[in-house]
């Protein structure tokens, strides 16, 4: 029924997936991505020249959130939130006929210079757009990409495009400018917060969501381009097996993978190589080739003694990879880095990575705007 969106900036990576983190923790079936700027120039959706002014990348882009949405309503917030409640109960508040609802700040900023030593500019109805539940039917009328491109910042952070209605304070608590409130959901530092060294009230709700994202959404990816074949086998067999003797035991897996494709498994090995990396995991007590089972099999019933694989390694997972690191690899830094392994296929389109964005959601569905 609705999206979340969270303005990402690169330099403020770290808190932008506190913020995913916070969301996530009280509702793991939202779908939630990153609004990043470089990601909608790509696809021509934002065309305005880079803002050296702005505070952060997603400054203006937030207002295409309706335009990204393909569900009815979408819900926006800056990345230097954190939520201590459930985001989805905000549905309840909202006025559904209205374009968007948002906290309707009435404040004077008591500080000069905000984060990153930012100028704190003050205008009327100041963080309104920071927190902002859009009816995506009504918005996309008028927030068209060719007016998030066109039209002056004023005019869209001030509303010039509609008149928004209210959502209680408790969703918007702008932390250093309102009274600390134990009823506030929405933990907004507009002015920094932790991760910039800035001592604030709510340091401790921060610091609870960065510590669940090490704990137990954290995830390092590996590349290993020629590990021994047999050093990481399929589920559900083990070395030894004799239908690993039999070139036909595993026919339905090899059909069915050609009859979808319109080619055999083996004749794109053979034709060329191995394209895409196999998929490691730890299940089920054992490391394991999932996705790429087929490709595996390909690869053993043609004699290969490598492949190449990436291998995700939760923090659950550090000590019993260790093994593994006697085999050449690199650690993959990047999300780009990762993306540019799968190179036989669109990287949104690799079963590798829906296995990847359904197994590790927080990090791969926020790539994804």
């Amino acid at each position: 029924m609705f999206e979340i969106f969270i303005g990402y900036d690169s330099t403020e990576e770290t808190a932008c997936y506190v913020c995913a983190q916070s969301i996530y923790s009280h509702n793991k079936n939202l779908p939630m991505k990153f609004i990043d700027q470089r990601v909608l120039r790509s696809r021509g959706l934002y065309t305005r020249p880079p803002d050296e002014k702005a505070s952060t990348e997603f400054s203006l882009t937030r207002f295409l959130t309706p335009w990204l949405s393909s569900e009815k309503y979408s819900v926006f917030c800056d990345g230097d939130f954190v939520f201590r409640q459930d985001i989805a109960k905000v549905m309840d508040e909202i006025d559904p006929e209205a374009a968007v609802s948002c906290v309707r700040h009435e404040y004077t900023p008591k500080q000069q210079i905000k984060m990153n030593d930012k100028v704190q500019h003050h205008y009327q109805k100041k963080n309104w757009s920071s927190f902002m539940v859009f009816n995506n039917e009504k918005a996309r009328k008028v927030l068209t990409p060719e007016m998030v491109n066109n039209a002056p910042p004023s005019f869209l952070h001030q509303f010039g495009w509609t008149q928004p209605a209210g959502l209680d304070r408790k969703w918007n608590h702008l932390v250093g400018e309102y009274d600390l409130n134990p009823e506030a959901i929405g933990i907004h530092f507009t002015n920094g917060g932790p991760w910039h060294g800035i001592k604030t009230d709510h340091d401790a709700d921060w610091h609870k969501y960065r510590e669940q994202l090490l704990e137990d959404e954290w995830v390092d990816f590996y590349y290993f381009p020629e590990m021994p074949l047999y050093e990481m086998i399929i589920p559900g067999v083990k070395m030894g097996d004799p239908r690993l003797d039999d070139p036909h035991a595993f026919d339905h897996k090899l059909v069915d993978w050609g009859r979808r494709r319109g080619y055999t498994v083996y004749e794109t090995l053979q034709e060329k190589g191995q394209v895409n990396p196999n998929i490691g995991l730890w299940e089920n007590n054992r490391w394991r080739i999932e996705p790429g089972q087929t490709r595996w099999l390909g690869m053993h019933y043609l004699g290969w003694k490598t492949q190449k694989v990436v291998v995700a390694v939760t923090k659950a997972d550090q000590e019993r990879f260790e093994y593994y690191k006697q085999f050449q690899h690199t650690k993959i830094n990047t999300k780009q880095e990762l993306a540019d392994l799968f190179i036989g296929d669109t990287w949104e389109g690799h079963a590798g990575h829906g296995y990847f964005k359904k197994r590790f959601r927080l990090f791969f569905d926020l790539w994804d705007a």
